[in-house]
Order: C-alpha cells, then sequence, then structure tokens
C-alpha cells in the first residue's frame, strides 16, 4: 500500500473514531430501550452503585452521575394555564424531594406544594394584576389627590433614584439612608394610603424575591413601586420627574390651605421619631418592651407643651431607671420592667426639670419631614 494512501487510511479512521466517541457522550443511554433506562433509575433509587449500573449497562459516559443523563418524565396529565402545553419533570435524586414540573412551551413552574410560587413572567403579571387591582387600566386625575395625599406622595417620590423615571423604591439599607418615616410602622401606613387608592402600584421592576416576601409576611419593604397619577385627559401616567414637579409647585402656591394638614403630619411623624428613640434605647438595656399602646397614649400629650428634643431626654431616663430598677430585683421580670416604662415617662415629666436632648446620631431625617420642613 502506497504510503499516501495509508495515511488517508489512518485520517478516516481518526474522524470515524471522533465521531463515535462523540456519540457515546452525547447520547450514553441511546443503545437502551425506554423499560431497561427505568430499570437503571429504579435500581439507582433502591441504594445500587453508580459505577456498578454503568459497568452492568455498557454505559460510556464520562459524567459521574446518572441522573443527569436520564430523560427528563413526560408529565401530560399537567396543561399550562398560560400557553396549553405539557410539562416534564427531572427525575429526583436519592432521599430527596421531588422536582417541580416545568412547562414545555414556557417557563412556567407547576407546584408541588400548597405554598409553592412560580416566577415565571406570565404568572408574575397575574400576581401583580391581583395585587394593582383596577389601579392598572384607571389612571388616578391629579385634581383628586388630597393635601395629605400630596404631601406623602411628594415624600416617596424623593425616594427615587436620579435616573429614576419609572419606579421608587422605600428601602433603607443603611441607618444614613434616606428613609420615607421615623418608623416602619409608619411608613406601611403612609405606603398603604397611597397604594389603597391606586395613587402608586407595585412596578413590574419589582424582583420575584420581594413578590414572595410580600405574599408571604404583607410588608411593603422591598416592593418597588410606579407612579400612577395622571393630569391630562389622556390618562398616562406622569413619571417620576413630572409629578413631583408638579406637586411641589402646586402646594408652594397653596400655602395657606395646608396648615391643618402640616400640623397633623408633624405630630404623627414627631410621635414616630420617639417611638424610634424608644426602641433604640430599650435595644441597648436589658428591659423587654411591649407596652407600645400605653407609651403612645403618654407621649401624645407631652407633645403639646413640650419639644421633641425635651422629650428625648424624658425617655432616656425612664429607660434607665427601668433598667436600673429591674438589674436591683424590683421587678419581676424584663418584661415587668418594660411595661413599667409609661407610667415613668409620666412621672419624670411631672417632677423633673427636663434639658433638651440631641436625637438619634446617625439617623437621617426623613423624607416626610424634608417635605414638611422646606
Amino acid at each position: 500500500m502506497p504510503p499516501e494512501d495509508f495515511d488517508e487510511l489512518t485520517s478516516d479512521a481518526g474522524e470515524v473514531a471522533l465521531v463515535q466517541t462523540t456519540e457515546v457522550i452525547a447520547d450514553p443511554l441511546g443503545h437502551l430501550s425506554a423499560e431497561q433506562v427505568e430499570s437503571i433509575y429504579q435500581r439507582y433509587l433502591e441504594g445500587e452503585k453508580v459505577r456498578d449500573l454503568f459497568t452492568e449497562f455498557s454505559i460510556k459516559t464520562n459524567v459521574n452521575s446518572l441522573l443527569p443523563l436520564l430523560p427528563h418524565l413526560e408529565r401530560k396529565d399537567l396543561t399550562c394555564p398560560h400557553c396549553a402545553s405539557h410539562a416534564t419533570q427531572k427525575r429526583a435524586a436519592r432521599s430527596n424531594t421531588a422536582n417541580k414540573p416545568v412547562c414545555t412551551g414556557c417557563d412556567h413552574i407547576f407546584p408541588i406544594c400548597r405554598d409553592d410560587t412560580c416566577g415565571c413572567s406570565a404568572c408574575v403579571n397575574e400576581y401583580l394584576g391581583q395585587l394593582n387591582g383596577n389601579g392598572i387600566h384607571c389612571r388616578v386625575p391629579y385634581e383628586g389627590l388630597t393635601l395629605r395625599e400630596k404631601i406623602i406622595l411628594l415624600a416617596a417620590l424623593t425616594m427615587a433614584g436620579p435616573t429614576d423615571v419609572a419606579c421608587l423604591s422605600f428601602v433603607q439599607l443603611q441607618r444614613w439612608h434616606r428613609r420615607l418615616a421615623p418608623t416602619s410602622e409608619y411608613q406601611n401606613k403612609c405606603i398603604s394610603e397611597l397604594f389603597s387608592r391606586h395613587i402608586i402600584l407595585v412596578s413590574s421592576e419589582t424582583s420575584i424575591d420581594a413578590l414572595d416576601f410580600y405574599r408571604k409576611y404583607e410588608r411593603y419593604d422591598f416592593l418597588s413601586w410606579s407612579p400612577n397619577v395622571s393630569d391630562d385627559s389622556g390618562g398616562l401616567a406622569l413619571d417620576v420627574q413630572s409629578l413631583q414637579m408638579l406637586i411641589a409647585y402646586d402646594l408652594q402656591k397653596n400655602k395657606a390651605e395646608l396648615e391643618p394638614v402640616l400640623k397633623v403630619l408633624i405630630y404623627e411623624v414627631a410621635e414616630e421619631e420617639l417611638m424610634e428613640y424608644l426602641s433604640y434605647r430599650v435595644e441597648n438595656a436589658s428591659v423587654v418592651f411591649k407596652a407600645e399602646r400605653a407609651t403612645r397614649e403618654v407621649l401624645r400629650p407631652l407633645l403639646a407643651s413640650s419639644s421633641v428634643s425635651n422629650i428625648f431626654s424624658i425617655i432616656w431616663k425612664a429607660v434607665k431607671q427601668a433598667d436600673k430598677s429591674f438589674e436591683k430585683g424590683v421587678f419581676k421580670g424584663a418584661t415587668h420592667a418594660g411595661n413599667w416604662i409609661p407610667s415613668a415617662i409620666v412621672r419624670i415629666a411631672e417632677e423633673e426639670k427636663q434639658y433638651e436632648y440631641d436625637r438619634l446620631k446617625g439617623s437621617k431625617i426623613c423624607q416626610i419631614s424634608e417635605v414638611i420642613y422646606s
């Protein structure tokens, strides 16, 4: 045989070997019937070693696991509610819970447990529709906003980043970062006031994790929001900057009408600042504080005659006295000591001369206060 023929034959054989090797790696179970594949999987679940199964059934692969080689289970009993396609399901490993079936036509994931949720675009849009209700199809006219809603909305709009025109977030990552309100409870109240009237809507930019958090705890903490207010007959929602400028101009022009609304908001924010300060002081003490309602009842009258910084000093003394008395064994427990704080606030306010006291260092003034005092 001529040398050139030998080289050509060698080259052809190499190509054939390469093709065969590729075929083995691409479909290592191709030589087995469906019944054999199912038998291998069942024996794997019963505890047989994967290496022994590979040897017995002549499975040649560079993968050390059996599961990636197995075809998914056909779930023709499951029909996607969005695209009407059937589902497939990855096979479960030993001692593992079953994998969730997945639609073959879209990204929809079928639930296994009652609390399972799907993050496909169709399910997210459906859930957003449930949250936002009629607000999706109906803008709120600017003329229909109350003065209180305009002030709170203006404060909310300042939470948007400088480049954000469609949505905003109320997440406060650090204590010195911008925040809508002094406490999470009051922030949720303000958001709820706007959301219940469809003045703001949950934005499609909200992450799946944030939606799941809301679904589980019904808290607004990590949701993203879009304004839903229109000032024209076309019904288009104003973007963040346009709505912000419109409200600021409107409030500046109608200052005379704002006094009653501002007074209520000032008292509400001041009360929240006091509760925030009390919470901070209790965190650094040994007492357990659960008397929030009773404390608010004694703080409100004090706000009519004392400054916030003056009441800060009263709170500081009350918590300090409760903490020391608890350490001396005066109270039955930490909760008993915490429940005594409202009474201590009243006594200290009546008997002792008070001094001005700084607000929490490192806590930025809330955006509602910024709007009120600007």
